[in-house]
């Protein structure tokens, strides 16, 4: 019984910090990790990089193709992130937006051309186009 209860446990922690859509980490660790990154950058004296990336009219996908298609479009983008980020990294669902702190100055543009040349939506559906902009 109390092993089921520690099982449950955590499966209740991992279910708190997760984006049940995408298996993604939530908004809200994604808040908790990154004020620890910023902190350890500023500590020791190295760049941090956050990459944001958006789905171009998603809105309008969505509304052409319905929620279904939509969501599966966001597991598929969700899936060749987490293909495309390192162990260190922090690939997070930020109402809609993806952030990977650690990648490094010079990382993150080389990822974000990575991720442009996957455009994220089913191939059966009409592509969408993800912009990606860096933050250092």
């Amino acid at each position: 019984m109390l092993q089921t209860a520690a099982v449950r446990l955590s499966r209740a922690e991992i279910d708190a910090i997760t984006d049940a859509l995408t298996g993604l980490y939530n908004h809200r660790y994604l808040h908790e990790r990154l004020s620890e990154e910023l902190v350890r950058s500023r500590e020791r004296g190295q760049p941090l990089s956050v990459l944001f990336c958006d789905l171009d009219h998603f809105k309008l996908y969505n509304d052409r193709n319905g929620h279904s298609a939509g969501d599966a479009a966001l597991r598929e983008v969700a899936h060749i992130i987490e293909q495309s980020v390192r162990s260190v990294d922090i690939a997070a669902r930020y109402g809609g937006e993806g952030v990977r702190p650690r990648a490094g100055r010079d990382g993150a543009p080389g990822r974000a051309r990575r991720r442009r040349a996957h455009p994220g939506a089913p191939r059966d559906r009409r592509p969408q186009t993800p912009s990606v902009a860096r933050s250092r």
